[in-house]
């Protein structure tokens, strides 16, 4: 697998934002192939070519995250450390940040659940032993498993569709199970 590569010289919309790092990016649930990039106090949506995943450009932004999410900035959410879809309503996103956790209907520009500490809304992650995240995702072919990471760590959660996520393994040192981010960690 190549990489890892500098995201201002292999992704022009990082370079045009003048971006060297991001805090999060979330996966848009509604629009295919593109995605909510933060960074600090600020965001911008970004699309990748489907043919060529080194070609992307800005959708929107970039603007600061209070100027767009209303409900973000009013919950005190300023920054977001990591975000995901929620995998039963694609209007719907779960944001984090610190240690707090919140879900936005995107459509209304609404907090519809939280905010609240992360070990309260995601009991799961308290179990794995990490009060904050640093990324979450789904995993490629199963919406329904959670891979949530922390340091230098990573635990699985599984929805089983009557309880919020319940922990699948883990946790578990990112360095010996995923090999390519091996030098990141």
């Amino acid at each position: 697998m190549p990489g890892p590569y500098d995201i201002r010289s292999s992704w022009s919309s990082f370079k045009t934002a003048g971006w060297g790092a991001v805090d999060a990016v979330i996966l848009s649930p509604s629009v295919r192939n593109s995605f909510y990039v933060f960074h600090g106090s600020h965001y911008m949506r970004v699309s990748i070519d489907a043919k060529n995943d080194l070609k992307d450009s800005i959708t929107y932004g970039t603007t600061t995250i209070a100027s767009q999410w209303k409900s973000l900035a009013h919950a005190g959410f300023e920054t977001m450390d990591a975000g995901v879809p929620d995998s039963i309503d694609n209007d719907n996103l779960f944001f984090f940040s610190g240690t707090k956790t919140l879900k936005v209907k995107m459509s209304q520009d609404k907090v519809i659940w939280g905010p609240m500490p992360i070990a309260e809304g995601w009991p799961s992650i308290k179990e794995a032993g990490f009060d904050t995240i640093d990324a979450i995702f789904t995993m490629h072919t199963d919406n329904d498993i959670f891979y949530v990471f922390c340091g230098d760590q990573y635990a699985t959660l599984k929805w089983d569709g009557t309880t919020w996520a319940t922990l699948d393994s883990g946790p578990k040192l990112i360095k010996e199970n995923w090999p390519s981010l091996k030098e990141w960690v």
